[in-house]
């Protein structure tokens, strides 16, 4: 949606791009901590991105 490199995304979040690559990585729930997470929320939301967490259906992601 945002078409950022994993480099862009690093340093919008001020996270490595080591963590980033290895979090792209899983297809499940991610090894990562609350911290991590909100740190990522926090910059997708800042650019305009919103995830969704139904009670019924899937999750989802889209522009707010």
């Amino acid at each position: 949606m945002l078409n950022w490199s994993v480099k862009q995304l690093a340093e919008r979040s001020g996270l490595s791009c080591a963590v980033i690559r290895r979090l792209e990585e899983y297809n499940d729930t991610l090894p990562a901590s609350d911290d991590l997470l909100q740190t990522l929320l926090a910059t997708f939301a800042g650019a305009g991105i919103e995830f969704t967490f139904p009670l019924v259906g899937k999750q989802g992601v889209r522009p707010q």
